[in-house]
């Protein structure tokens, strides 16, 4: 199954072999192949996949045909279940910088960019929502802090920050975790 994507993406969904056929004759190799000629046709930027961290065969297989590990997710589709997300672009970094001159990426929050955190927050977030003062910003960075805890009790925050291909800050979130595994 193979499903269209914003921004020229593709997203496999799933790959499946029959499994007395696994390893027999390129059967997958061939699927796999097919997809990509048709994918490139369209002028995709990237396909992509999510395969289950202990379905080890499937991630070896993606692997070996040119997949780069983007991420992983405890718990994403099935419950004590880790997903590895996987990608394969097909355009080079020039083109994707040509066609997306920002390329936002996100990651765990650095403390290089707090100042540009607190002013985005005071000129994006203070007018909208009472409170939003300097204790206010040292309690979300306090909470930052105590991530590493794991302590629903502590309110613990997870902050990720976005960066564009430079490594400039261009925006943020903070995320609570709360009991029975919403996040606010």
């Amino acid at each position: 199954n193979l499903v269209g994507k914003k921004q020229g993406n593709y997203k496999i969904s799933p790959l499946i072999l029959d499994s007395e056929f696994r390893g027999v004759a390129s059967y997958g190799t061939q699927l796999l192949e097919f997809t990509e000629r048709y994918v490139q046709s369209q002028s995709c930027r990237q396909l992509y996949c999510t395969v289950a961290g202990i379905n080890e065969a499937a991630l070896g297989f993606f692997l070996r045909h040119g997949f780069i590990i983007a991420g992983k997710s405890m718990s994403h589709y099935k419950s004590g279940v880790e997903e590895c997300m996987l990608y394969k672009r097909f355009i080079s970094t020039g083109e994707l910088v040509t066609m997306d001159s920002e390329h936002i990426s996100v990651r765990p929050f650095d403390y290089a960019h707090r100042e540009q955190f607190e002013t985005l927050v005071y000129q994006q977030v203070a007018t909208y929502f009472k409170g939003v003062d300097d204790a206010w910003l040292q309690a979300t960075f306090d909470g930052y802090e105590r991530r590493n805890s794991g302590d629903i009790n502590s309110k613990y925050k997870l902050m990720f920050e976005a960066v564009n291909h430079l490594g400039e800050f261009r925006g943020a979130v903070a995320l609570t975790p709360k009991k029975g595994q919403p996040i606010k």
